[in-house]
């Protein structure tokens, strides 16, 4: 059976240039290796690969962004979305960490292109406590890549799942 598949350019230049040196340039060879590989997967890891790969995109809107933005950091702290407002600006708990999405001004709802404010600080917030952070993402950030800027910085702060593990 034959099937086409669309990619960028930027993955395509780098899916060739690895079929290159394994597999002589073979790109159909390389693509069947890539596939049977990911039918070893549980379905779960192949779904996040998915929506990984969607979450570093551009999002259409600020509410896909700031949705892709709390899965990709639920799934890259281990610990689902605790949405319990229905709001992409309540803040969430990490241990004994809140991130929230800061809004671009008070007292006015954002536009569509402005920049993005992850905050994350300590909760409660105590002598020797870390210095609470904000980071500005451009509206075209994609919101994978703010997301593993803030687990790296909840990881470097000893941020542990439920389960008392570190965090991925």
């Amino acid at each position: 059976m034959k099937f086409s598949l669309s990619i960028g350019d930027q993955m395509y230049e780098r899916f060739a240039g690895l079929a290159q040196r394994v597999a002589g340039g073979n790109l159909s060879l390389l693509a069947a290796v890539a596939v049977k590989e990911l039918l070893k997967r549980d379905p779960a890891e192949v779904a996040w690969l998915v929506d990984r790969q969607r979450f570093d995109r551009q999002m259409p809107t600020r509410g896909a962004w700031m949705d892709a933005f709390w899965k990709s950091l639920g799934y890259l702290t281990g610990q689902p979305d605790q949405d319990v407002f229905n709001s992409p600006y309540s803040p969430r708990l990490f241990g004994g960490f809140q991130v929230v999405l800061l809004m671009h001004q008070v007292g006015r709802p954002d536009d569509e292109t402005d920049p993005f404010y992850p905050h994350i600080g300590p909760l409660p917030v105590m002598p020797g406590s870390p210095s609470p952070l904000t980071w500005t993402f451009p509206r075209n950030a994609t919101p994978l890549a703010a997301a593993e800027v803030v687990a790296d910085k909840l990881r470097e702060y000893g941020f542990a799942t439920p389960e008392g593990k570190a965090a991925v």
